[in-house]
């Protein structure tokens, strides 16, 4: 008979070694569950951003090929607007205030964001106020030009569909408009502009870039979404000629701050790489 004591037990260094394969991988998994967590959330946006540009698709085949114009002007008729309240004018096609927010948008001031969203403020008129909203065919290159972008700091307003007619939730042409230092509110009632290039400087902003880590989702006018790096996207107002470069965003309105024509094939001047899409409609 075998007088000897079995150990059912872990040794000391059994135990230690058991934690250390745990410590690692931890570590080598749990980046790799962050990044699949953020991969489904830009998914989610995407996916938001595909339902609101069918809604503003379908809208615009409703009213005679006009582009939303906000609560300010009658539709059809080739209202004068900066498009503030579009998110309503739509809501009837997208049919879910869930749509119109973020995944990875940050609470603002403690408060869920109500739109975390915005049009192309040159479909609504020329970034101005001092012209018409356009039509679908006055678009030359639907799927080069931005139809919805995104910003931020929108809380204070009632969500999409509540109160229809609410005109506080503006557009955006994807210039920050105080020198590239955001976040700045535009007025208690506004929203920050989800800014790509920084009126005032020469160089591109990394400005809220770290909602989808180094890139900017889109949705375009033919109702394709994309995810772009922001040296890719030109932002500003409409371009003086399709195959213009991106003009310096310095200077006063409208001979500078001017977004790349849709026609424009090369390396940017700004940028030294393509632009793949333009907030300019031409």
């Amino acid at each position: 008979m075998d007088s000897k004591s079995k150990s059912n037990g872990f040794t000391l260094i059994e135990l230690l070694v058991v934690i250390a394969i745990i410590a690692i991988l931890a570590a080598i998994l749990f980046p790799v569950f962050a990044k699949a967590r953020e991969k489904a959330r830009q998914t989610t946006c995407m996916n938001n951003q595909k339902q609101i540009a069918l809604g503003i698709i379908q809208y615009v085949q409703d009213y005679d090929e006009w582009f939303p114009c906000g609560n300010n002007a009658g539709i059809g008729t080739s209202p004068t607007s900066h498009g503030g309240g579009w998110q309503d004018q739509v809501y009837p096609y997208v049919k879910s205030a869930n749509a119109y927010i973020c995944p990875d948008q940050a609470l603002v001031n403690g408060a869920t964001p109500v739109v975390s969203y915005a049009m192309n403020e040159n479909l609504a008129d020329n970034g101005q106020a001092t012209a018409a909203t356009l039509t679908q065919n006055q678009v030359t290159a639907p799927s080069k030009t931005v139809l919805i972008s995104e910003i931020s700091n929108c809380s204070n307003a009632s969500a999409p569909g509540v109160n229809p007619g609410e005109a506080i939730l503006p557009p955006a042409n994807g210039l920050s408009w105080n020198n590239g230092n955001e976040p700045t509110n535009l007025g208690s009632s506004l929203c920050t502009w989800y800014a790509i290039l920084g009126y005032g400087g020469t160089s591109y902003t990394t400005i809220n870039t770290n909602r989808h880590g180094n890139v900017a989702i889109i949705a375009l006018c033919d109702g394709h979404v994309a995810a772009l790096p922001l040296v890719e996207i030109s932002p500003g107002t409409p371009a003086s000629a399709a195959t213009n470069d991106q003009t310096t965003a310095t200077g006063s309105l409208p001979t500078s701050g001017q977004a790349a024509g849709t026609q424009f094939v090369g390396n940017s001047a700004k940028t030294g790489g393509p632009f793949m899409a333009t907030f300019s409609p031409m």
